[in-house]
């Protein structure tokens, strides 16, 4: 029934229910004298494409003819609300108000743009996670795959584990709903503007879980921008000095001995503190006779096989400290605590990241002027990695005096050496 005073056309929108006037569409035929055709106006409101169209007849009754067949499917088929009941008309009604208060002259066809958006949001949130959910999913993950059939370092793994708990402000958003702008707040919550190196690895971390997250639909976007990582500039590789290195060793033999067999190969066999000597073993260190040391596939960090030779500082430490020929070189249980004690004592603070292999590059370089040995040495593929991530340049003399650090001589220029030597 249509409703009185009201145009055929505006039974098929919603009645505002405080009289606010709205506009009121209706098709209409036309005559286009440049043209001299009749146009049948529908407007997108009432049209099937929900855009406007205006198609155009040779003849009067033609354009008539179309307009009541859009007429008639405006009745017949109801999409424009002539089966709606009047709880819906209301509430449609009500829709339309707050468009008309957002923007007073509002296409009405921007309610089904709304309604669409609203749906789109409202599944997009069912599909989602919690962060710290899918974080603890991601991180599960990850520690069951593999590299080059290895699983992944034991430093990356507590890279990853130290995350979750930095971040508390992110454990409770939906993963679809997280902003950079929420991110940057975390970071900053947890770090200090010097701590660049600190935040550019959380960042890795983060867009890791966030590119799995998007993988299975739980965001649409990564919420990390480009400035979201600490410009750290091109700098120096930190290397240990001779007079370090020397308290470093010294306060070792005084205070936790059995850590002796892993800063000497760190230090004077450039093996990696974490990747590598965390799985070296004993019987590797003198595989070849006492002349070099065999670090295999499964322990080197790029999955081949190299061999280290024993410079003779590192032989005179063996020698002096007599290890087993099995066994690990690293000691288990609690070593970066007992490291950091260590380095504590010696008055390393803070203790240079890759400190120890960029020591033995640096002034293994510097006595030997060879790239290809030491890239060898190494286990690097290019000689650039080399040079930009690991050499220092330093003097002969700072070099002969770094290799000249055997037992007898730190354990003489040390004020500990008299304590461990009698």
């Amino acid at each position: 029934m249509l409703i009185e005073n009201q145009s055929f056309y505006s039974h098929f929108l919603p009645t505002p229910a405080n009289k606010i006037p709205m506009p009121s569409p209706e098709i209409k035929v036309g005559y286009n004298k440049q043209r001299g055709t009749w146009i049948v106006n529908i407007p997108a409101v009432l049209s099937e494409s929900g855009e406007r169209e205006r198609p155009s007849f040779a003849t009067k009754s033609r354009a008539q003819a179309h307009k009541d067949a859009q007429d008639a499917r405006l009745l017949n088929d109801g999409s424009a609300g002539a089966t709606l009941g009047r709880v819906e008309r209301d509430i449609a009604a009500k829709a339309f108000q707050r468009l008309q208060l957002d923007r007073p002259e509002f296409d009405p066809s921007e309610l089904l743009t709304a309604v669409s958006e609203y749906l789109e949001t409202r599944d997009r949130r069912r599909r989602s996670k919690l962060f710290k959910e899918g974080f603890e999913e991601w991180m599960n993950w990850t520690f069951a795959q593999t590299h080059k059939g290895k699983p992944i370092s034991d430093s990356y793994r507590k890279q990853i584990r130290q995350v979750l708990p930095r971040v508390p402000t992110l454990h409770g958003l939906l993963m679809c709903e997280i902003t950079p702008e929420d991110v940057e707040a975390a970071l900053r919550a947890t770090l200090r503007p010097e701590h660049k190196q600190m935040r550019n690895g959380m960042v890795r971390v983060l867009n890791a879980c966030f590119g799995y997250s998007k993988e299975r639909g739980w965001l649409d976007n990564i919420p990390i921008r480009k400035d979201t990582k600490a410009d750290t500039g091109q700098k120096e590789p930190e290397i240990l000095t001779p007079d370090q290195v020397t308290r470093l060793l010294s306060t070792c033999l005084a205070m936790d001995r059995e850590l002796l067999g892993f800063y000497v190969i760190a230090l004077f066999g450039g093996i990696r503190p974490t990747g590598e000597l965390s799985k070296l073993q004993w019987n590797h260190v003198f595989a070849g006779g006492g002349k070099r040391i065999h670090v295999p596939a499964e322990v080197s960090k790029t999955g081949r096989i190299r061999y280290v030779p024993i410079e003779p500082t590192l032989k005179a430490w063996l020698e002096f400290i007599q290890p087993p020929h099995v066994g690990p070189v690293s000691p288990r249980g609690r070593l970066e605590r007992r490291r950091k004690k260590i380095e504590s004592a010696a008055g390393i603070i803070p203790w240079p990241q890759d400190g120890m292999r960029h020591s033995y590059a640096s002034y293994w370089m510097a006595t030997h002027r060879d790239e290809d040995r030491c890239r060898d040495n190494m286990g690097h593929r290019t000689k650039d990695q080399l040079t930009n991530h690991y050499r220092q340049h330093t003097t002969e003399e700072e070099a002969q005096a770094f290799w000249g650090l055997i037992p007898e001589i730190v354990l003489k220029i040390s004020p500990i050496g008299a304590v461990v030597s009698s």
